[in-house]
């Protein structure tokens, strides 16, 4: 079983911001090249970013948002749909990060120049812009103060923003199982987070903590139809993540950009299943018992089994599409997974275009069962 290549970013230690820089830099381009095409298609619709992690590091205002604004103005129709905001819980800084901006040589070529969130005014004006746009997506640590935590709420429960959500540690443990609570988060949360508080006062374990607040998170955002997918930063020689990588949207297309950016820095399992986490490493008693994993390549085959009603006579990559939603499995292990069907005999596998059986599988073959 080959195990995919990982990206050897976060084989060093890496800070706040240079996580993201890299890691959502990444996604953002991906996703510029997304609505791109919504915006080709759908002519004069525009689009909304709002960047609430604008300043990570106060010693540098600018510097992580430079490779942002020049994904942005290099591409002139993203230029011209794209609404921008910036904002920063660094109060004292606020106008420091307003004149470094103006002052970036590419400041004039921007349509819509990033709009600062340190008003009452301003705030409204994103909530217009957010309700009229076709698309919004926003980068956040939602625990960061009382500001994010109530942009979390509205844009989990009536706006449907993406999130793209980069997680202190110490802020999610202090807002979820601290003793006092935010209206937003206690009308987010409701019954779970006397159910968090009570594991907490239970387990001592802080690794156990953060993977029990973070299950009943995406629990929360999962019942608002929202697809959800975690990322753990390990820094080098440790499994307690000095933050977290959260993804939450209802479009499913942008949930698997967040998956497959992501995919290039995971750890994954001997089965090539990823682990969707750095530096993490294999415990021995799992490796022995691999029904204690959450996701395996034969618990994917079990899956897809079980599905055979409903993906009888669809592509792989539409399985994958349909099928993959807040697992960690990637197209490749469904391709791994299909395969070892086909062997044991329990499907086969058609050309889209002729309907002629083949042996190898590709994501556009069509699934047919003989069960």
């Amino acid at each position: 079983m080959s195990v995919p290549v990982t990206n050897n970013f976060f084989k060093e230690r890496r800070s706040f911001t240079e996580v993201k820089k890299e890691v959502f830099g990444r996604y953002f381009d991906a996703w510029g090249e997304t609505i791109l095409r919504r915006a080709r298609e759908c002519g004069e619709q525009e689009f909304v970013f709002i960047d609430l992690l604008a300043v990570t590091d106060p010693g540098v205002l600018v510097d992580d948002a430079i490779p942002l604004h020049k994904s942005i103005i290099k591409r002139p129709l993203l230029n011209q749909k794209l609404h921008n905001y910036s904002y920063t819980a660094y109060s004292a800084h606020q106008e420091a990060l307003k004149e470094q901006l103006e002052a970036q040589p590419y400041y004039p070529d921007f349509v819509h120049p990033p709009c600062l969130l340190h008003n009452a005014e301003a705030k409204a004006l994103m909530a217009e812009n957010i309700v009229a746009s076709g698309k919004s997506l926003a980068i956040l640590d939602p625990f960061q103060n009382k500001f994010t935590q109530q942009f979390l709420q509205q844009a989990v429960t009536t706006c449907g923003t993406d999130l793209y959500m980069q997680l202190l540690p110490e802020n999610v443990a202090k807002a979820l199982s601290g003793k006092k609570t935010s209206q937003p988060l206690l009308d987010l949360f409701g019954d779970r987070l006397e159910k968090i508080r009570a594991y907490c006062r239970k387990e001592k374990d802080k690794a156990r903590q953060q993977d029990f607040m973070l299950s009943q998170f995406s629990a929360v955002l999962q019942a608002h139809g929202h697809f959800t997918s975690l990322f753990k930063v390990n820094p080098p020689q440790t499994e307690l993540p000095s933050c977290y990588l959260l993804f939450s949207s209802r479009d499913s297309q942008a949930y698997r950009i967040f998956k497959e950016t992501l995919l290039n820095y995971s750890t994954c399992q001997a089965d090539g299943v990823a682990e969707f986490s750095a530096n993490s490493f294999p415990k021995p008693q799992l490796l022995l018992f691999e029904h204690d994993l959450e996701f395996t390549i034969e618990k994917l085959q079990e899956r897809l089994l079980e599905n055979a009603g409903l993906y009888k006579y669809k592509s792989i990559e539409s399985v994958y599409e349909l099928d993959a939603v807040n697992t960690n499995y990637s197209k490749e292990n469904y391709l791994t997974a299909i395969e070892h069907l086909r062997k044991a005999g329990k499907l086969e596998l058609m050309n889209a275009k002729t309907m002629q059986l083949i042996r190898q599988p590709v994501l556009s073959a069509i699934i047919k069962y003989k069960l």
